[in-house]
């Protein structure tokens, strides 16, 4: 990639005198940045994840009812119980007591049948207290659904969907930045080699263009390799007698030629990329490919 002008997020760090200072500044703010936008993110996916939770709980609100109003009638049926056998150990103790009373005695208050009824007694106790525990999570369930506001969250989600836009350009303009600081330290380390790479073959530049010895030199050195470069076609794919070998050949110009033995194969060029980092004079990968099917 080249830059068609520099990046408007260089100018808050030219107060940084080194091409390496700049770099590790942005690459610091585009850290803090990138831990921000993957909150928003998660905030925003949060929301998601509530609203499909209520559009799928909501459904389920006459059965929470149901539940609730099983669970009420229950606790009262336990309650009942509860309040007879109590008045049973009250009958039995005030026998006892009474009894005690006439023969001058002091009153045994607990039996086996006492015990008994106030096992019955406990597990009442214990049902009950289980009860209340799943009516109040029921109804916790259905306050939540009656309070859920499903425009309220939408709402939220728009406004991180505008911040999470907003974050994602600054975060384009941060790397876009990154990236054109660390092609031209690229350029500088490279600049010698290009300099008696252009000496060497005799290649004309602008002076005035910083980047044209670079551009000019990939395109002489990316011709040299296509010139002879063997490659081949799949005619034989569409019927034809060929061998499928083919070697290009390149003029002055830059036209490339090659053919196959069936002669329907053509080489189509694709521009080499302007970026050091993807080609350079001391890469060897080829840019183009044959093509063979239309023929």
């Amino acid at each position: 990639m080249m830059f068609s002008s520099v990046p408007e997020t260089l100018s808050s760090v030219e107060m940084y005198p080194t091409l390496k200072g700049k770099c590790e500044i942005l690459e610091e703010r585009l850290t803090h940045l990138c831990v921000k936008l993957n909150n928003k993110k998660e905030n925003f996916n949060d929301l998601n994840d509530n609203i499909v939770t209520y559009e799928s709980s909501k459904k389920s609100l006459p059965i929470l009812r149901i539940e609730l109003d099983k669970l009420n009638k229950n606790n009262q049926e336990l309650t009942n119980n509860k309040s007879y056998f109590e008045n049973d150990i009250k009958n039995i103790i005030s026998v006892i007591a009474c009894r005690a009373k006439l023969i001058g005695k002091e009153p045994k208050l607990s039996n086996i049948r006492t015990r008994e009824i106030q096992e019955k007694i406990d597990k009442i106790n214990e049902q009950i207290g289980i009860n209340e525990q799943n009516m109040y999570e029921l109804h916790d369930k259905i306050n939540v659904l009656y309070k859920f506001d499903v425009n309220k969250i939408n709402n939220e989600q728009k406004l991180i969907k505008e911040e999470i836009k907003e974050l994602g350009i600054q975060q384009f303009m941060l790397e876009e930045a990154i990236e054109y600081i660390n092609h031209v330290i690229l350029q500088e380390k490279m600049r010698s080699q290009y300099d008696k790479y252009a000496c060497d073959n005799d290649i004309v530049f602008d002076c005035d263009d910083d980047f044209d010895i670079f551009r000019k030199c990939n395109i002489h050195c990316h011709n040299i390799l296509l010139d002879g470069h063997e490659t081949y076609t799949k005619c034989m794919k569409q019927g034809r007698r060929c061998s499928e070998d083919v070697v290009l050949t390149i003029n002055k110009y830059g036209d490339i030629y090659g053919k196959c033995e069936c002669g329907y194969g053509r080489w189509i060029k694709e521009d080499i990329p302007e970026n050091l980092f993807e080609f350079n004079i001391t890469k060897t990968h080829v840019y183009g490919h044959m093509d063979w099917s239309d023929y």
